[in-house]
């Protein structure tokens, strides 16, 4: 799983099967985003900078 930002979106490009895959990106204060992902029942967070 990749997770990048391209012009303030987060974007993600995935190998496995959509069904696999649930995530939601939330925008926090100094333009930092925290990206869940969820992946068989697993719960990745990462921190992402926007890249401007």
């Amino acid at each position: 799983v990749r997770i990048m930002s391209l012009n303030g979106k987060v974007l993600l490009s995935e190998n496995c099967r959509k069904n696999e895959l649930k995530w939601n990106a939330e925008k926090l204060p100094g333009g930092t985003y925290m990206v869940t992902v969820k992946i068989e029942n697993n719960l990745f967070r990462k921190f992402l900078n926007v890249i401007r």
